[in-house]
């Protein structure tokens, strides 16, 4: 029997209207699915949940924001100026490059109907193709960039993430065998790459017992007509988009209890000078998750990664009530130790300032 379908996609397949974050263009930020309320991290009894949705593949599959593009382009490139850096982030198998010219493919028919003042192609074929000749154009406020798809025979996924800012990764066969990861997840290019579902997740509390039976089910029967979004959400220390070592400070290598009491101390200290709204930032993935036509035994995950300092958080009482909703759930259980929040002090303080908030949610 096959898994048992998300409520959003048993919703679409009836016709309803399927849960998104009604943001404009470029508008969506850390806590837009909180707002929404549509990031539920576990059940009341604090098992894990998958949290999947129906994606509406022709308006929220890409998400793309003119204000950040540039910076985000910039950081791309100069990721991937020298091979020595460039392996750190993009990474691909050999007898992949036809799954990722699909992706690059999907890309480039979907981003200039999405996003026409920024995207267009020139020389497309009759048929719909766009052979190596054809120039894609990438308009960002006043700049002006082409690029020929020829020039990436030998790696599409490489052009097709510097056209996003999302994360870029092709799973097949439920392993990791291309991708572009920037922002997302940390050490890609050095051990992850090449990983199964199991090996990714190894390190994710609760993981094995709540999450790997139906994501590994999720992974095998997904449709290409049946597209996928999550979101998931953690507290950040630093507000840099690349993955760094300034994120999560309390997870940094291997540590003795010396060092981590050290770093805790910091961090409590560091709320108790500016405030917890202050010192940390919200940060989120928007995950989709699209079986490929041609190459159907591969998955594309696409993520995308937000940050916005806490303070944003005042202006915004469901979103607050949202969190702390979330917080109070996960307290009891291993998985808070995972996303930071194992410290009485720091969740205290979090839930302190959301609760503050939440009381003028309508």
């Amino acid at each position: 029997a096959g898994p048992l379908l998300p409520l959003s996609l048993r919703a679409a397949a009836s016709g309803r209207p399927v849960p998104r974050a009604n943001e404009p263009d470029g508008g969506h930020t850390a806590f837009s699915w909180l707002t929404a309320g549509l990031t539920v991290t576990a059940s009341p009894r604090g098992r894990l949940l998958q949290g999947l949705h129906a994606l509406d593949v022709h308006n929220d599959w890409i998400l793309f924001n003119e204000r950040t593009a540039q910076e985000m382009l910039t950081k791309t490139l100069d990721a991937y100026a020298s091979s020595e850096t460039a392996d750190l982030y993009l990474r691909q198998m050999e007898g992949t490059q036809d799954a990722q010219k699909e992706v690059l493919d999907m890309l480039l028919d979907f981003l200039p109907q999405r996003y026409p003042s920024n995207f267009s192609v020139a020389g497309r074929a009759a048929d719909g193709a766009f052979p190596p000749d054809a120039v894609v154009c990438v308009r960002i406020g006043d700049s002006r960039m082409e690029f020929r798809i020829g020039d990436y025979s030998d790696f599409p996924l490489k052009l097709a993430s510097l056209l996003v800012q999302e994360d870029l990764v092709i799973m097949q066969n439920g392993r990791l065998v291309a991708g572009s990861v920037l922002c997302s997840f940390s050490r890609f290019g050095e051990s992850r790459f090449g990983q199964d579902l199991k090996e990714l997740h190894a390190k994710v509390a609760q993981f094995q017992n709540d999450l790997e039976r139906p994501v590994l089910r999720i992974f095998e029967t997904l449709k290409f007509e049946n597209p996928l979004w999550r979101t998931n959400w953690n507290i950040s220390w630093s507000d840099e988009i690349m993955v760094n070592p300034r994120r999560y400070p309390m997870k940094k290598g291997q540590m003795g209890a010396d060092e981590q009491d050290a770093i805790m101390r910091e961090l409590r200290q560091r709320i108790q000078e500016v405030g917890i709204a202050n010192a940390t930032f919200m940060k989120t993935e928007y995950q989709t998750c699209r079986r490929l036509r041609r190459n159907d035994d591969c998955v594309l995950f696409t993520i995308r990664t937000l940050i916005d300092p806490m303070t944003m958080l005042a202006d915004l009482p469901r979103a607050a009530r949202q969190l702390a909703m979330n917080v109070r759930i996960l307290e009891p259980v291993e998985f808070c130790h995972y996303i930071g929040l194992s410290d009485d002090y720091i969740r205290h303080s979090l839930l302190e300032h959301a609760d503050g908030i939440a009381v003028h949610a309508k």
